[in-house]
């Protein structure tokens, strides 16, 4: 959906689109496919799918927090979730309550409202009207509100909870009294976290939406138990932004106002004046660690006085790029010589044109200093990278900058990653513009670490606030208030809104401040809220061009259980889980058209659960609104009419909503120093979307990680910690292991079988009670008892096996993007052969074969190949289905009360059948009543026939089954000693 993501892949691209090369991967369109469309609409009861019935939620139900968890009526409660964000928040009333239907049969019950105050669509999916057009943000549209409230009505009567999220896409206008409002870029994030007005009309916006009351259930949001969280502010983060360095007005490369600018710095100031209150006090702290002279210069000709430019300088252009460089004696900064790139043509990928000097050696984990001057024929913005000049061309780091056609100087302070001898490089960048740009005074060397600069006076209120590329230029304590600053400020504002929610509105739901964190400093400001919440995708869109173009964007399309890291996963649970407090994952997903998205549910069930996550909501359940229904997928997002996707829903929302994967019992607790977060800058070298922790995320693979305290009196020893090595983890239960070299994921719980990644590549590979004997696809393979028993003992039980979908026309542009062809309906599932075996103690089993619905379509009876052996072979091009249950069959299942005394014989035949009878026989050692009844799956008596007193010896019944319609049934004989037999018998 437009805008809903639109800066989260922006510093994560940034190697691949201006100096990386495009993975190759098969990605491209399949041949055979058949069509498994799961109705968005469809809340059919069925017997081989999990279970989740309808319930109205109530004040017994609300949700609390309860240490590091959430209850409802004092049990423990997970949430298996998705977002509806803009139009799809507001769906029609004729077609909500099937919507919340079909969720809850899913196993979601858990419902974000996500942009709910976006400005792009219109007045049909926006609360406000539409404010694109000149009406402001402070008014709801009553259409759209009672959409809302009729919704939330219906989800309500499904079991199906809230979480509200309030600033999100909020697009401030002039009309609303926001000065220069039209000039607030990125919805106004950053600012909205100290601007008072701003904050004033995030309060206003909250009691417009959470104290009115809903007509549907006569109570307010804030008041109603349906509500079981909320979020304060989405994806927004001061310090992040100040890693980005966007923390300044536009025209020195930030994205805020001047006069933000001019108000940060105020507060900045009034924060130093409270802390040192004099000067010397003040001169004392900056200048401890600084260090003076011996730059160390460690390139030659940086000054491009040779007159002929040449080695260590080079000019690389590629693709269709025209450029020309040369050395200009008419434009120089300093000397006699400048250097003069002139870009004729600059080719379509950033990396293709790259003014360089290589060279010189960089020693890891020393800092360096960068500076040059530059300037051009126009306003423009251009970039810079250090990074190895031969393979693996290392990235270090870079920055962007802005010129203008006066001279400008610049530098940036970075450390380097590894030991580089004589393989450095400086790439300077034009960023895909045409035009005329000079180079002089280069110069790399060991930085000089300063205090106060000339003529800052903490009287005067001059003290600046330095940027995130100056900070290792910086002495330690310097560095050290700034982050504090931003850390303080972004903590007051949560804290202040989140007690206005509580004490003005009434709100008794859990309240979190933010999300998308960039570390351990985003996370230590949620110390004082009810739980702490976080984002991560797997191969988000990229866009090289224009954020959002959907005809210019790029995708991986790779497998995560082939990365070494496993890196959406470890990003979010490496360890800024606060102990003692919920944690929840607001938005997940692995984008489409990734060919390998269906290892996305099996995935994160086994480690959110070993974890010990407390709600998942995956993003989004549909991006356009007119899609939902359809049998298309829409764009990148969209889980509805995505079946690979949702067929495994059921199965994973089931077994992490009842806990059948077990969390780590025994998770690291992580002390931090009250002084760490001041220092961290130094040692964070992570961008605005990586989350920074000091040691190593792939921790989080093998053992659940946790903050404990950011107030101890020493941190952690981070060298104490155990360091997984190698391409196969296994967690610390034992359940689960990845091995990325293979590419493939298992998780073996007794009621729950998890398999997901490579299969054809895995060939005879036990898991629990299954073995994968081989396969032919990459897919997911899901299986779980329903019965609440283990899968080897129990009754039934669901097989899912998934592996690509793709829309009928789709068409390719390589191997990493459709650009706009995504197709029509209808959607295709590629087919896979697997064959498997089970081991299930039983005399034979069923494997009955589900249509969409989940209702049978046919079955096959399989008889064991040993005891308790049973092979099965899947092949989905004969059998057209992602879903398989399956029923065992004993002669005599014992049911919980048993007394063999009277040695009772109990069958029914023929078994399966499809004739109006079936005849049951028994034997009985002495005289006793006897009572015949046919239960279905559910429990619940279809037929009953009370004999009276038998006497011993062989009896025989028929039973008129006509009008039982086709499925699973129990025979159960219940005798006045206290026996009970049951006998499994299918009705075809």
């Amino acid at each position: 959906m437009k805008n809903l993501r639109k800066n989260a892949c922006l510093a994560a691209a940034f190697w691949l689109l201006n100096f990386g090369t495009t993975p190759s991967v098969f990605g491209q369109n399949f041949t055979g496919g058949f069509n498994f469309f799961m109705s968005a609409y469809d809340s059919t009861d069925v017997d081989f799918l999990p279970k989740f019935p309808a319930k109205m939620i109530g004040e017994a139900d609300r949700v609390t927090v309860k240490g590091d968890h959430f209850e409802v009526s004092g049990v423990p409660f997970k949430f298996w979730g998705v977002n509806c964000g803009a139009m799809s928040a507001f769906p029609p009333k004729d077609k909500a309550r099937a919507i919340a239907q079909r969720m809850r049969k899913m196993g979601i019950n858990l419902v974000r409202f996500h942009h709910l105050d976006n400005p792009w669509e219109g007045e049909q999916g926006s609360l406000f009207f539409n404010y694109v057009a000149g009406a402001g943000t402070r008014k709801f549209n009553p259409v759209t509100l009672d959409k809302l409230e009729f919704f939330i009505a219906e989800l309500k009567k499904q079991n199906i909870y809230v979480n509200m999220n309030l600033n999100v896409s909020r697009t401030f206008r002039t009309v609303d009294g926001v000065a220069g409002a039209d000039s607030l870029p990125e919805f106004g994030k950053g600012v909205t976290i100290f601007d008072p007005y701003l904050q004033f009309l995030q309060k206003e916006y909250a009691e417009q939406l959470m104290a009115h009351v809903n007509p549907y259930t006569g109570i307010s949001l804030a008041k109603d138990p349906v509500l079981a969280m909320m979020e304060m502010n989405n994806e927004n983060s001061l310090y992040g932004f100040w890693k980005d360095d966007l923390l300044k007005p536009s025209a020195q490369g930030g994205n805020i106002l001047f006069r933000h600018s001019v108000l940060l710095d105020s507060l900045f100031n009034a924060y130093l004046k409270t802390k040192y209150s004099t000067q010397t006090a003040l001169n004392t702290a900056y200048t401890e660690g600084v260090v003076v002279g011996g730059s160390n210069e460690l390139l030659t000709d940086g000054g491009f006085e040779k007159a002929k430019l040449g080695a260590p300088w080079a000019l690389e252009s590629y693709g269709t790029s025209v450029t020309s460089l040369t050395a200009d004696a008419t434009t120089k900064y300093e000397g006699a010589y400048s250097a003069k790139l002139t870009v004729t043509n600059p080719s379509t990928l950033g990396w293709h044109i790259q003014f360089k000097n290589y060279g010189f050696s960089l020693k890891k984990d020393s800092l360096y200093t960068l500076k040059f001057a530059a300037k051009a024929d126009k306003n423009t913005r251009a970039s810079v990278a250090l990074m190895r000049d031969n393979d693996p061309y290392t990235w270090y780091t870079n920055f962007e900058y802005n010129l203008t056609t006066q001279w400008q100087t610049f530098s940036f302070t970075f450390k380097a990653s590894e030991d580089n001898v004589g393989q450095g490089r400086i790439s300077f960048n034009p960023n895909l513009t045409a035009g005329t740009f000079w180079f002089d005074a280069v110069s790399l060397g060991k930085p000089e670490p300063q205090g106060l600069l000339a003529a800052e006076d903490l009287a005067k209120g001059n003290i600046k606030r330095i940027d995130w590329r100056d900070r290792l230029a910086f002495t330690d304590n310097r560095v050290g208030d700034i982050a504090e600053f931003y850390i303080g400020l972004q903590k007051k504002h949560f804290e202040d809104l989140a007690k206005y929610l509580k004490t003005t509105l009434g709100v008794t739901a859990a309240i979190t401040g933010t999300n998308a964190f960039s570390g351990l400093a985003d996370a230590s400001e949620h110390v004082n809220l009810s739980y702490l919440d976080d984002h991560a995708y797997w191969d988000h869109p990229q866009f090289p061009g224009t954020p959002w173009d959907d005809n210019n964007w790029l995708c991986n399309n790779q497998s995560m259980v082939k990365n070494a890291n496993f890196d959406a996963i470890t990003g979010i649970f490496s360890g800024l889980q606060l102990a003692g407090k919920p944690y929840t994952i607001s938005e997940y997903n692995h984008a489409a058209p990734n060919r390998f998205r269906s290892e996305m549910p099996a995935s994160f069930l086994a480690y959110g659960s070993f974890h010990g996550c407390d709600a998942v909501m995956f993003f989004d359940y549909t991006t356009l609104a007119s899609e939902i229904g359809t049998d298309r997928l829409p764009g990148y997002f969209s889980l509805t009419n995505d079946n690979s996707i949702m067929s495994l829903f059921p199965t994973c929302a089931y077994a992490f909503r009842k806990g059948l994967v077990l969390p780590d019992a025994n998770p690291i607790d992580i002390s931090y120093a009250t002084n760490f977060l001041r220092k961290s800058p130094k040692s964070d070298d992570n961008g605005r979307w990586n989350q920074y922790t000091p040691y190593s995320k792939r921790l989080g693979l093998t053992r659940s990680v946790r903050t404990k305290t950011f107030e101890a009196a020493a941190t952690t020893d981070f060298a104490t910690l155990p360091t997984p090595t190698g391409n196969s983890l296994t967690t610390s239960t034992g359940e689960t292991n990845l091995n990325t070299d293979k590419g493939f994921l298992t998780t073996a719980t007794p009621q729950y079988v998890g398999i997901t990644g490579f299969l054809a590549d895995n060939p005879n590979s036990k898991v629990g009670d299954l073995t994968l004997v081989n396969a032919t696809e990459f897919g997911s393979i899901t299986w779980v008892a329903l019965d609440d028993k283990p899968l080897k003992n129990g009754g039934r039980s669901l097989l899912t096996v998934s592996t690509k979908q793709q829309n009928t026309n789709m068409i390719w542009t390589g191997t990493t993007t459709v650009n706009r062809n995504w197709g029509t309906a209808p959607t295709v599932i590629l087919p896979t052969t697997v064959n498997l075996t089970l081991n299930i103690a039983a005399d034979s089993v069923f494997l009955i074969l589900l249509d969409p619905t989940g209702k049978p379509k046919s079955q096959r009876k399989i008889l064991p190949i040993s005891a308790n052996t049973f092979n099965v072979t899947i092949n989905q091009t004969l059998d057209q289905t992602l879903w398989y249950g399956i029923q065992t069959v004993r002669a005599t299942t014992t049911g919980l009360k048993e007394n063999d005394a009277n040695d009772t014989q109990w069958t029914v035949f023929p078994n399966p059948t499809n004739q109006r009878n079936i005849t049951a026989t028994f034997q009985l050692k002495e005289a006793t009543d006897v009572t015949v009844r046919l239960v279905n799956t559910i429990g619940q008596t279809v037929l009953l026939k009370k004999m009276g007193e038998q006497n011993a010896g062989q009896h025989q019944i028929k039973l008129d089954i006509n009008d039982l319609k086709a499925g699973s049934y129990f025979a159960v004989l219940e005798t006045g000693g206290s026996v009970k037999k049951t006998v499994a018998f299918i009705v075809q």
